[in-house]
Formats: structure tokens, C-alpha cells, sequence
């Protein structure tokens, strides 16, 4: 992909599920990988997968800590001299509970790594990014930006209809300065968590949407990495839906 090779990428959430996904797309492409993770001790697989073909840092700390992404920061910059990319693909899902009783803890933690980190790591982000007078960022959302979710996710929903608009208030913002800033919706993929369903309930998921089929991981990575790459310069506040046809039902 044009304009990868060689360039730094801090992916968040980057170790496990799309997040591992995207920073193995990465690597392919010969980008320099700093992966932001909350328990390093799952990246250990992984990390020799990346290194037998780039560089790769892992930094252990969490996206609701804005010090923890100061410090990632000083890291990356200490040891690659800059950041040209950013992935903020962590999140959650959060439980199931009807609306009415959903506890406000489970609201502030669903809300916390969904907006507020994504909000915390664009602001560090971006500042390295307005200094280089250039920069990608991709943001992760969901089927769910665009539509209700599901009746007991209602937090979940909520979240990223609120990265939605974060994307795109921040895309119109710096628009000007260099930066690209979109964001990446996709449906139901096979990660690790639905392959561990029994099989008639992934087929269940699989059969909501047009194509009777999950959203292949690989293409959402690809997405990622084209978003980052001088094809997608003018790309603003851009949400790529990527959900088999779900959300054109």
C-alpha cells in the first residue's frame, strides 16, 4: 500500500481480536509498530510473529489513563522519532441489561473506554501529528454508529454513535493542518469471542445480515491500512461501513 512502508503506527488494543489483525496487516506492509495494550502478558505470541518482520514495541497501560498515553507517547517518540499513524481500535462491548436497569457503573465503564479513551489518545495523538504537519488516524467503530443496536447494548449503542461524532468533529477541525481522521464501522466479525459461540448461535449472527455471512476481519485490517496510505488523503470524517448490508436493510 502506497505510503506504509517504514511509517509508525500506534494501535491500541492492537494485541488481541481486529486489534491483532491490524497491526499483522501492518507488518506486511513494512510499517514500525507500537502497540498499546492493558496486560502485555498476552502479547507475547504475537510479538514474535510482528518481529520476524519489523520493528514492534509494546506499551502496557490503559486508554481511560491519560498519563499512561503521555507516557506511550515519550515512548514511541524516544524510540522511533515520531508517529505517523494511530489505530484507536480498543473497546468494549459492556454487559446486557435491559435500559432501565442499567447500572450507571456499567454506563461510565462503557462510555470510558469507548469515547473518553479514544477522546484521550486523539488529543496526544494529534499533538505530535499537528507538529509533523501530517498524520492518519483511524478510529473503530460499529454497525452500531448507524443504527439502534441491540436492545440490551444500549450503552454499547450509545458509545459509538458518540465516536461518530467525535470523528467527525475532529476531521473538520484539523482538516486543514494535513490529517486525515475516519473512523472504520464494521459488523460482526469472527474474532476469537463469537468462534467460542456455539455454532448455531454464529450462524444465527451470521444470518442477520444480506449476506448470510461475518464480516471478514482481514478486509476491516485492510481498510485500516488503506485509510492510512496517501489513496485515502482525501478522506475526511469519513465512517466506512463495513457490515454485509446490514445497516442498507
Amino acid at each position: 500500500m502506497k505510503n506504509i512502508n517504514g511509517k509508525v503506527v500506534f494501535i491500541t488494543g492492537g494485541s488481541q481480536g481486529l486489534g491483532a489483525s491490524i497491526s499483522k496487516r501492518f507488518a506486511d506492509e513494512g510499517a514500525k509498530i507500537a502497540i498499546f495494550s492493558i496486560d502485555t502478558a498476552l502479547d507475547k505470541k504475537l510479538e514474535a510473529e510482528l518481529q520476524s518482520k519489523t520493528e514492534v514495541l509494546f506499551i502496557k497501560g490503559d486508554t481511560r489513563n491519560s498519563a499512561d498515553i503521555k507516557n506511550a507517547m515519550e515512548i514511541i517518540l524516544a524510540r522511533f522519532g515520531t508517529l505517523d499513524f494511530a489505530i484507536n481500535c480498543a473497546g468494549v462491548t459492556g454487559a446486557m441489561h435491559p435500559f432501565v436497569d442499567m447500572p450507571e457503573n456499567e454506563y461510565d465503564f462503557v462510555m470510558d473506554v469507548n469515547v473518553k479513551g479514544v477522546f484521550l489518545c486523539m488529543q496526544e495523538e494529534l499533538k505530535i501529528m499537528l507538529k509533523n504537519k501530517s498524520g492518519k488516524i483511524v478510529n473503530i467503530g460499529s454497525e452500531a454508529t448507524f443504527t439502534a443496536g441491540h436492545p440490551l447494548r444500549s450503552v454499547y449503542c450509545i458509545s459509538k454513535h458518540a465516536l461518530g461524532g467525535l470523528t467527525r468533529n475532529a476531521a473538520i477541525a484539523y482538516a486543514d493542518t494535513g490529517i486525515n481522521i475516519n473512523a472504520i464501522a464494521p459488523g460482526t466479525m469472527l474474532t476469537p469471542l463469537v468462534a467460542a459461540f456455539p455454532q448455531d448461535q454464529q450462524d444465527a449472527l451470521a444470518n442477520t445480515r444480506p449476506t448470510k455471512r461475518f464480516v471478514s476481519i482481514d478486509s476491516v485490517a485492510s481498510m485500516a491500512v488503506y485509510l492510512c496510505s496517501d489513496l485515502a488523503n482525501d478522506m475526511v470524517g469519513s465512517i466506512v461501513n463495513m457490515d454485509g448490508g446490514k445497516t442498507a436493510m
